[in-house]
């Protein structure tokens, strides 16, 4: 019996954890999703010179929402060249397999998708929740 005892507390703590995991991505999504806040969470990033996450992951949000197959293939290239490279100046924290994916498909030449960024802004988000986000909500 004992043994199920230390199952049903490792059970609630992975719970407690993961639950932990999704509100603090709520709490994110909430304060991106509100200009106010976003500004605010902007400004921090701003002072603790981390920006480049947030400015990725919007301008990929506005790259998603464009139509015209020419602007979504301009903007394509015009976010590669400001972000993945490591040497430009907000290059973004990206796996080595998400940063050669996008370079190939740049590469490549057009036309480009609009999931072309998908990944690397999900990889963006969650750099924001492991590394800054604590920190300001504190």
């Amino acid at each position: 019996m004992e043994g199920s005892s230390n199952n049903n507390k490792t059970k609630d703590v992975k719970s407690k954890s993961i639950n932990t995991a999704e509100t603090t991505v709520r709490k994110l999504q909430r304060i991106l999703a509100d200009p106010r806040t976003a500004s605010i969470f902007a400004q921090f990033l701003r002072a603790e010179h981390n920006l480049e996450d947030l400015s990725f992951y919007s301008v990929c949000a506005r790259y998603q929402q464009i139509e015209d197959q020419l602007e979504i293939d301009s903007h394509a290239v015009r976010i590669f060249e400001e972000f993945i490279p490591a040497k430009s100046k907000m290059s973004v924290n990206l796996p080595s397999d998400v940063q050669l994916q996008i370079s190939q498909t740049i590469q490549a030449g057009p036309p480009y998708s609009k999931t072309l960024y998908h990944r690397a802004q999900r990889e963006a988000f969650q750099n924001m929740i492991a590394d800054p986000f604590p920190r300001f909500i504190q």
